[in-house]
């Protein structure tokens, strides 16, 4: 799961750079490490309402497919040459078991909190003091389904700059005072695009609702034109850091418009279905 959330993400950031044309739209991204050598790339096709992100970081060679009009999406190993197939009904049966689970951590923290209070009053204010700091994590950790697991990206603009010829906006996100990111975002117009061009995109982010909403994943994938996103514009470059370090660097490296077949949102008839994992 932790392979297709970085493959998504690293993959999403150029899906928003889709423009609307009947001939379809191929994006490419590349993500750098910070030791300047290439880690991972992608490769979008998007046509109406299908979506296909080829993912590639040298060990793993996966592709992700979205089909609106069958309402799944399939997730293709090709060193394995297997896929698994998720269909809506399983994706909302999935939330489900992801939101039972959730219950059950949240009593277990809640009955946690409540033994920890206990033990407070025996302590001294220097104890007392290091058990409030860990309170607000385990506070989180409990709550309820649907809550914000995952810390809130602030984001303040910089001033402006130009990335691959388009004219971008200089963000920097912070959580909790540290810096987490840098973003060049660039506004719509400046590449002849709107919100509606994204139909597709969003399509799949109500695909997949039910399921972030009981993770509380939601502001790990901005969508565009979302109050989750943060900042104005379609980001065409992103820096993350650690502990004031940089990570590593995701650029959208080009956008064409191009005809993509019909057979590039399909199974090749040779992969070998795998069960898609249940949650216990």
């Amino acid at each position: 799961m932790d392979n297709i959330r970085k493959m998504l993400y690293t993959g999403l950031i150029a899906l928003l750079l889709v423009a609307q044309a009947l001939a379809g739209v191929v994006v490419k991204t590349q993500e750098t490490k910070s030791d300047g050598k290439k880690s991972s790339t992608s490769t979008i096709y998007m046509e109406g309402d299908r979506l296909r992100v080829d993912f590639n970081d040298g060990k793993q060679d996966m592709t992700v497919i979205f089909r609106d009009d069958k309402q799944l999406f399939w997730v293709i190993n090709k060193n394995k040459g297997t896929y698994t197939e998720m269909t809506r009904e399983q994706m909302e049966a999935m939330a489900e078991q992801v939101g039972d689970a959730m219950n059950q951590v949240n009593a277990q923290m809640a009955e946690a909190m409540k033994k920890m209070e206990k033990e407070m009053e025996g302590m001294n204010e220097k104890q007392k003091e290091m058990m409030r700091k860990m309170m607000p994590n385990l506070k989180n950790m409990g709550g309820q389904p649907g809550a914000e697991m995952l810390p809130k990206t602030t984001y303040s603009a910089q001033g402006n700059a130009t990335v691959n010829a388009w004219k971008t906006t200089h963000y920097v996100g912070t959580e909790d005072g540290e810096k987490v990111e840098e973003v060049w975002a660039a506004e719509p117009s400046e590449m002849g695009l709107s919100k509606n061009d994204f139909s597709a995109f969003v399509k799949m982010g109500e695909f997949f609702k039910s399921f972030t909403d009981k993770m509380g994943v939601r502001n790990s994938i901005p969508i565009y034109g979302s109050e989750d996103q943060g900042y104005e514009g379609l980001p065409v470059k992103s820096v993350r850091f650690e502990n004031g370090k940089v990570t590593h660097t995701t650029e959208v490296t080009s956008v064409n418009k191009e005809s993509i077949s019909a057979g590039q949102f399909e199974l090749d008839s040779n992969l070998k279905k795998e069960n898609m994992p249940t949650m216990r």
